[in-house]
């Protein structure tokens, strides 16, 4: 018995430690966005000129919640011009953009019955060398679904 169960617990930890998805939020995702999350994703991306990361909220789905936030990150560390920074734009601008990313992905939404809000975060970091970097800007807006309909 004891050997079925550390069996499985190494299998399980296999799984989860191999169980990376494109472009998700998490290091190790085991619920990988669908392919029309990720053509969502990739369209945000291009739009806005910025790395976009999505996650599902694995606890909230495995639990069987409905109070889970499906994750949209927007990095805009790769770009140069302050102008295409949105990040550096005011947080009514950013709360009314919010709105806007997750009316797109609503629609395509997996696991939409356990979430009761998308969760959008904007981001950019300073690279001061391989090494060191620090957040130049964190702006985060959750964005309950009831208001998106």
């Amino acid at each position: 018995m004891k050997q079925t169960l550390l069996a499985l617990l190494v299998i399980t930890g296999i799984i989860s430690f191999f169980s990376s998805c494109e472009g998700c939020l998490q290091r190790k995702c085991s619920i990988c966005p669908t392919s029309q999350e990720i053509e969502v994703r990739n369209n945000i991306a291009n739009e806005y000129n910025c790395d976009v990361r999505v996650g599902h909220d694995e606890k909230a789905v495995y639990d069987n919640k409905t109070d889970g936030s499906f994750g949209i990150s927007l990095d805009f560390t790769a770009i140069k011009s302050t102008e295409k920074n949105l990040c550096e734009k005011d947080s009514v601008y950013l709360d009314s953009l919010s709105r806007v990313i997750a009316k797109k992905i609503l629609p395509i939404l997996s696991h939409k019955k356990n979430y009761n809000k998308i969760g959008v975060s904007y981001s950019t970091e300073k690279h001061f060398n391989e090494k060191m970097s620090s957040t130049d800007c964190s702006k985060e807006f959750e964005i309950p679904i009831k208001d998106l309909h």
